[in-house]
């Protein structure tokens, strides 16, 4: 019995602190269709919950497609300590979305991609990967604070066969955490990936100069690489 209430007292502050840096992809969210201005405070009306990640909010709701714009809202609940708050400059980390979105904490506008004409319609499709989002620290709270997606994307025939957007296209990665600690794992990333593509343009140019001598800039080439 001892050993009971001790094990139940030292799991109590793991269970409060929130261990950031956090997978928003981890927690649980809920999705609306359309979008109003108040749902960036918190969605209201009728919701669902997402089942997971990657979000196909096309394959969600099942719209009829006909060419409309579609409006969808997504919503998740991220609750932050003390501790979690003197970590540092907090940060979101997108590793991959789109069509058209904007992303509100607290109910306050961080960071937008909008492109939209008088009407409401979408003049630049387009996707975003890799994007770093700072959350100023005055809209940061200790316990709850509301995370708000608001995508845009159009209803069209060729979107049965391609139905990703909008949404998040990827099962992980999409991170809250200190602003060094994400630029410092992701950095890393980006320069592995791109030693990658040098080695492989060095290596491939090398090749082509063995099998044709008399062509040296393809040694100088490989060798920059």
């Amino acid at each position: 019995m001892f050993c009971r209430l001790l094990f139940a007292l030292l799991l109590v502050p793991a269970a409060a602190h929130a261990d950031l840096p956090m997978d928003l992809a981890r927690l649980p969210w809920q999705a609306r269709e359309g979008f109003a201005d108040a749902d960036r405070f918190g969605l209201t009306g009728e919701t669902r919950p997402v089942p997971g990640f990657p979000v196909s909010l096309i394959r969600l709701f099942g719209p009829e497609l006909h060419g409309q714009t579609l409006h969808y809202g997504m919503s998740t609940t991220l609750h932050l300590t003390d501790r979690d708050l003197k970590s540092g400059h907090l940060a979101i980390f997108l590793r991959g979305l789109g069509d058209n979105w904007e992303l509100f904490f607290n109910g306050h506008s961080i960071h937008k991609e909008m492109f939209l004409d008088n009407e409401g319609r979408i003049l630049i499709r387009r996707t975003s990967m890799g994007r770093m989002v700072s959350i100023e620290s005055q809209y940061l709270l200790p316990g709850p604070n509301t995370i708000v997606f608001h995508f845009v994307g159009a209803a069209e025939p060729s979107a049965r066969m391609n139905d990703a957007v909008p949404g998040f296209f990827f099962s992980e990665d999409y991170m809250v955490g200190p602003t060094t600690y994400l630029q410092s794992r992701y950095s890393e990333r980006i320069d592995l990936a791109l030693m990658g593509v040098y080695l492989f343009f060095g290596l491939y140019h090398l090749l082509l100069y063995v099998a044709r001598r008399v062509d040296t800039h393809y040694l100088h080439f490989g060798l920059f690489c």
